[in-house]
């Protein structure tokens, strides 16, 4: 058995806790206590953000990480097979899409681990596909979170996965160019949404909603976006969501021409630039609970060391606090750059 501190939303019932934990010194739990509902709820509303528990070294733990991968890579060659037939012959299998929609909802209980691997899983070579399904696993959750309702999220995860299938239509030696695009590149790029939505508008089985936001994922709260320079309430719910994820699996991903960023520097630019250009509340609701899933990561700094996430503020997730050997560092009196990144 080890230790394991992880954030108290994805600690289940039945978890033994491994340290006793106290509230202005007062014990409310001790360690030892087998984990409960109530118990659970209780801390919450105690304050209490992270708990510490057991969890078994041995080969099952190991196997629910090589199954969620073996799932991820399969939903990757899925969404890979729809691309490819589309270059072929312009029709989507949206019964595939439907299948790897359901088997992401599938792994709603287990979204922590989940996005632990897409740490350890992002290939630069094969970002075309990894993104779509990155994007919409972030979307399902970022849906969940929002307490949207079963079927909303399923729209939602079928949005997110087609919303690029518009570079089908784009050349691949500007999608995949190694240094800065021209403006002329840059206008055929942005085409891909009116792309995409022009080869799905045909299929009566995909609804509006849908087709909507992989239209318009890319406009802004602003009116900076595209295609046709909306803003606030005039971009759809779907549109919204999927814009904040998709920028946020294309920041903290490797690409051919770029090595990706942390989580952090992710979340610095939501907190400052991504409150112009995305919606406040959804970007709050995003940030707030994808940096709890982060809490337990280990992470490497820019002297080598290497430590422990143990702690991130819910309104201020550039401030984790970084545990190194015995000390403890505060990102709010620290660069947040001095983390090279998540391992």
């Amino acid at each position: 058995m080890v230790k394991r501190k992880i954030a108290i939303e994805n600690c289940q019932a039945g978890k033994v806790l491994a340290e006793d934990i106290f509230l202005n010194g007062v014990k409310l739990v001790g360690r030892n206590t087998i984990l409960n509902d109530y118990l659970l709820k209780r801390l919450v509303e105690c304050g209490v953000f992270t708990v510490c528990i057991y969890e078994l070294e041995d080969d099952a733990c190991k196997d629910k990480i090589c199954q969620i991968k073996d799932q991820y890579n399969l939903s990757v060659l899925q969404i890979k097979r729809v691309i490819e037939d589309l270059t072929v012959n312009e029709k989507i299998n949206y019964e595939t899409i439907r299948n790897i929609s359901q088997s992401l909802i599938g792994q709603l209980k287990e979204a922590n681990s989940v996005i632990q691997c897409l740490n350890t899983i992002k290939d630069a070579h094969t970002y075309t596909y990894t993104h779509c399904i990155n994007v919409a696993f972030y979307s399902m959750l970022l849906a969940k979170w929002m307490k949207l309702t079963d079927d909303e999220i399923k729209e939602v995860v079928d949005a997110a996965l087609l919303h690029d299938i518009g570079k089908t239509r784009v050349s691949l030696t500007i999608l995949d160019k190694p240094a800065k695009l021209t403006d002329n590149e840059f206008v055929e790029i942005k085409k891909h949404s009116m792309h995409g939505y022009n080869l799905i508008s045909r299929h009566d089985d995909i609804n509006d909603r849908v087709k909507q936001a992989v239209l318009e994922h890319h406009e802004r709260e602003d009116g900076t976006g595209y295609p046709f320079g909306v803003k606030g309430k005039d971009i759809p719910l779907y549109a919204k969501i999927i814009g904040i994820t998709d920028t946020y699996d294309a920041m903290t991903s490797s690409r051919v021409y770029k090595s990706k960023k942390t989580p952090f520097i992710a979340f610095k630019m939501y907190a400052s630039e991504g409150m112009r250009i995305f919606d406040q509340d959804i970007t709050n609701i995003f940030l707030e609970n994808i940096s709890k899933n982060y809490i337990g990561s280990k992470v490497k700094l820019n002297d080598g060391s290497i430590g422990e996430v143990v702690y991130i503020p819910p309104k201020d997730t550039i401030s984790p606090v970084i545990k190194v050997n015995n000390s403890y560092i505060d990102f709010s009196h620290h660069d947040i750059n001095c983390i090279k990144e998540v391992i």
